[in-house]
């Protein structure tokens, strides 16, 4: 039965693999995603991920933690460490972004997952800042944001992805190739 893939092992068929509605590769060794469920992990499990940046203020499921931790993979929960109990706070801050981008071009973090609950709220404001890093065209960018985005694209992300200063960004000594 194809809808049932624990009974495939018992009759020999290939367990499908299934990634997160939102996964896309942001360049070699990076992706991104909405936040892993269970029925994404053996998908996961051929990336051989170093790292998994959660950009969201909530936790991840306990199984899927659990999950990386055994295949010796680093879960940063960057949304959770940087959450403040404000009415008005927003993990989209200089800070926050500069942090994240700062793993993410570290390549010992490679290959690394950037992924946040939605897949859109925390994670394509932050993939559009590494383009802006990347010297990518603010055309280009704010396309890719709006892709990704799609009905949930925000102006003030938009705005805050013009805006954002690049030269926060501290580059390791060995930045990727790309």
């Amino acid at each position: 039965d194809i809808f049932h893939p624990e009974s495939h092992a018992e009759i020999g068929m290939a367990t499908y693999l299934r990634p997160p509605n939102l996964f896309g590769i942001v360049q070699p060794g990076i992706y991104r995603s909405n936040a892993p469920q269970e029925e994404n992990l053996e998908f996961f499990a051929r990336l051989n991920l170093r790292t998994v940046l959660f950009l969201s203020p909530e936790v991840l499921l306990r199984s899927v933690v659990d999950f990386f931790e055994a295949k010796n993979v680093k879960v940063h929960n960057l949304g959770l460490q940087a959450w403040k109990p404000e009415p008005n706070w927003t993990p989209i801050c200089d800070e926050f972004i500069k942090e994240a981008l700062e793993m993410i071009l570290d390549t010992h973090t490679h290959p690394v997952l950037i992924c946040c609950t939605s897949g859109i709220l925390q994670t394509a404001p932050l993939v559009a800042c590494l383009r802006r890093v990347q010297r990518w065209s603010l055309t280009a960018i704010l396309e890719e944001y709006r892709a990704f985005a799609g009905s949930k694209a925000r102006l003030v992300h938009e705005q805050y992805i013009e805006f954002f200063d690049v030269d926060l960004v501290v580059l390791p000594e060995q930045v990727p190739p790309w």
